[in-house]
């Protein structure tokens, strides 16, 4: 379903870079396997360096002040765009 590909035989969850295939359905575009892959692909790498305790703290406090100024429902592009700001 989707590539790993990182630059050792073992994987760094700092170094992966995952891709998903074309889907022609639209349910599998919006399956958990196809937007958890997008929304790590737009984590910026600078977050995903850090030790996993920080990196879920900082995720946490992140995610909670994007959705603290939004009116309504925040789709996946506007949360990885303000997660990259």
């Amino acid at each position: 379903m989707f590539i790993i590909l990182t630059a050792h035989a073992h994987a760094h969850r700092h170094l992966s870079i995952y891709f998903t295939k074309h889907s022609a359905l639209n349910v599998q575009s919006k399956a958990f396997s196809r937007v958890g892959v997008k929304i790590w692909n737009g984590i910026p790498t600078r977050l995903k360096n850090v030790s996993r305790n920080c990196f879920k703290k900082t995720i946490r406090t992140k995610l909670i002040e994007i959705l603290e100024t939004e009116n309504s429902y925040a789709d996946i592009d506007t949360l990885i765009n303000k997660m990259e700001n």
